[in-house]
């Protein structure tokens, strides 16, 4: 999993929350990724790096967006974190598959589990 610097466009992207809310309803037993994406804080994915994208004064104030962190999968494919109003939402493209989506918060497990309290 590569973090893209702030060079990267992310035009072309787009909410795919659906994936993450589709895999855990066709799990027998939930397997706890979905919780664990929706309880990261925007503050824990400094973590990681820097964000990929930061809205403007704006954006943040009156429509409530937070800082966008993408990914390149394994896959090649784009996947990414973005918060509004301090809600984690998962972000991808038309190439970005529910397996990217699951290497990313493997990913955000493997790094952000330790700096838990």
């Amino acid at each position: 999993m590569k973090l893209q610097d702030q060079s990267f466009n992310i035009s072309g992207t787009y909410n795919i929350d659906h994936y993450l809310t589709d895999h855990s309803r066709s799990l027998l037993l939930p397997d706890g990724r979905a919780q664990f994406f929706l309880d990261i804080q925007e503050h824990e994915m400094h973590v990681v790096g820097a964000p990929t994208f930061e809205h403007g004064e704006y954006e943040v104030d009156e429509k409530g967006y937070g800082d966008e962190w993408y990914f390149e999968a394994s896959s090649g494919n784009t996947v990414a974190i973005g918060f509004r109003w301090n809600v984690p939402r998962l972000r991808g493209n038309y190439a970005t598959t529910i397996e990217d989506a699951l290497e990313l918060i493997d990913f955000l497990q493997s790094k952000l589990s330790g700096n838990r309290m």
